[in-house]
C-alpha cells in the first residue's frame, strides 16, 4: 500500500513541477556559458553581466542560487572586505529574455553589502576559520520564497546578475544556480 502511495504522491508531484531528467549545478559566467565564473574586477565603468540559462530545447527549474564572497574580512556594512562605502549601485539580479528584455527583477533593489545579502536571501553566513581568507556564503532558496524559477531553453531565457561597482579587491565571488532540468 505504501508504495502506491509514493506512487500518487510522485505523480502529483510530477504534474506540479514537471518530470524531473537531471539535477544541475550551473556557475553564471561572463559569457552565459562557463567560462569565467569570478565575478572579480572593477566594473565601475560600465556594467558586467553574468549569466546563466538552459540550452535550447531544454527547461530548467532552478530552486536555489549560492552567492559565494571570499576576502581578507566580512564585515555586515562592506561588500566583502570592499568599504560599502565605495559600493554605489551594488549587485542586481533579473530575469532576462533572448532579446535582453527584462521578464522579473529578483533584487528590489541591488544588494550593496554583505548584511543586505541576508535581508534579502535570509540565509547567509559569514565563516572565518582563523587562517586565510573569511567567506560570505548566501543561501537563496527560492522554493521558499514561492516556487523554483523556470526557465524556458526555447525562450533563452536566462538569470542575470548585474556588477557596477569596483570589486577588484575581493579574492573570490560567484553565482552558482542550482535545480533541475524538466523532461
Amino acid at each position: 500500500m505504501r508504495s502506491i502511495v509514493n506512487l500518487i504522491h510522485q505523480k502529483l508531484k510530477n504534474a506540479r513541477q514537471g518530470p524531473v531528467e537531471e539535477n544541475f549545478y550551473e556557475y553564471a559566467s561572463e559569457d552565459g556559458l562557463g567560462t569565467t565564473i569570478s565575478a572579480v574586477g572593477d566594473f565601475s565603468a560600465g556594467p558586467k553581466d553574468f549569466a546563466w540559462g538552459p540550452a535550447v530545447g531544454k527547461d530548467a527549474r532552478v530552486t536555489r542560487l549560492i552567492v559565494f564572497v571570499a576576502d581578507s574580512a566580512i564585515n555586515a556594512d562592506d561588500y566583502g572586505a570592499v568599504s560599502g562605502a565605495s559600493i554605489s549601485v551594488g549587485v542586481g539580479a533579473h530575469l532576462e529574455s533572448a532579446s535582453g528584455t527584462t521578464q522579473a527583477v529578483l533584487t528590489p533593489v541591488p544588494v550593496q553589502s554583505n548584511g543586505e545579502w541576508s535581508a534579502l536571501c535570509h540565509d547567509a553566513e559569514s565563516r572565518a576559520w582563523g587562517a586565510g581568507n573569511a567567506f560570505l556564503s548566501v543561501r537563496w532558496t527560492f522554493e521558499r520564497a514561492g516556487n523554483p524559477i523556470r526557465l524556458i531553453g526555447d525562450d533563452e531565457a536566462r538569470i542575470v546578475f548585474t556588477l557596477r561597482d569596483d570589486l577588484d579587491g575581493l579574492v573570490d565571488h560567484r553565482f552558482m544556480l542550482q535545480g533541475y532540468y524538466e523532461k
